[in-house]
């Protein structure tokens, strides 16, 4: 066992300037989206987005990176090895999905677009990035309980109701998007956004499932308000598309509902039990 749990001084600058960073492109990406989205083609077809997306769907990706700068803040104010291995592992899947999603859609890419170029770049040194540095926090380190804490059963619940509800919604949107783009609630333009969507459901899902596999939920437990958070910008975003939503008002109050429910799943218990004073390590510091 590797007793000295708190990472160095140096590691948890770096993700203190990852979550600055974090944060002034994910408010960049929401508040201008409409001056990097590249639809509608008539007047915004010189955007900087690599490939045909609307205001609505770019803003959920700047949820997905403005719910990342909490994840980063949270692992800085508790910067052990067991929660920074789950960032890693997390953010490796992440990378991973939105890759694979970037590969499956390079037919569409504009690659006149500096962004072409970015985009896979960051996906690249996100991927590796994560599995370098779980590879290292997780050398001799005890992943078991004790000294971890135990996971609340609550806990547990949610993390595999997310895994089946993120996991349906994504494999039907990323391998058959036609039809997932007729049933989703605002229409996304071309398969190349339903995928994309599909792709951060899908890393949401092996993310929690991820976390219910493991014997204790210490380090996943910073996952939960990030994914609260990012179920609470998205749907800031939608209720400034709502206009987008009138074809499918059915659909439309099922996705607020989801959306609020998912909120609250990832908010509770954070402040109900991970931020006891017993939800910690068990183990001398040095």
């Amino acid at each position: 066992m590797d007793t000295k749990v708190v990472v160095s001084s140096s590691l948890r600058g770096a993700f203190m300037v990852a979550a600055v960073l974090l944060l002034v492109a994910g408010l960049y990406l929401f508040i201008f989206a409409e001056s990097v989205a590249t639809l509608p083609a008539a007047g915004r077809s010189g955007n900087a987005w690599p490939w045909p997306i609307g205001p609505l769907a770019l803003r959920f990706i700047a949820s997905l990176v403005l719910s990342a700068v909490v994840a980063c803040f949270l692992v800085v104010r508790r910067p052990d090895r067991v929660t920074v291995a789950a960032f890693a592992s997390v953010a490796a899947i992440v990378s991973a999905m939105l890759l694979i999603h970037f590969l499956a859609n390079l037919g569409v890419i504009d690659w006149s677009k500096p962004l072409s170029i970015v985009w896979p770049t960051i996906l690249l040194l996100g991927l590796a990035g994560g599995v370098l540095l779980l590879v290292r926090m997780r050398r001799n380190t005890v992943f078991t309980v004790p000294p971890l804490p135990p996971t609340p059963g609550i806990a547990r619940y949610i993390a595999i109701f997310i895994f089946s509800l993120t996991g349906i919604v994504g494999a039907a949107m990323f391998f058959l998007p036609n039809f997932s783009r007729d049933r989703w609630p605002w229409d996304l333009a071309n398969s190349t956004n339903v995928q994309l969507l599909g792709a951060v459901f899908l890393s949401v899902s092996l993310s929690s499932l991820l976390s219910w596999l493991q014997p204790s939920w210490y380090g996943f437990d910073i996952f939960y308000p990030t994914a609260g958070t990012f179920a609470t910008v998205a749907l800031v975003a939608s209720f400034i598309h709502w206009n987008l939503f009138s074809a499918r008002p059915i659909t439309s109050i099922v996705f607020v509902a989801i959306y609020i429910l998912g909120a609250i799943l990832g908010y509770y218990p954070y402040f109900r039990y991970a931020l006891r004073s017993d939800n910690k390590l068990r183990m001398q510091t040095s």
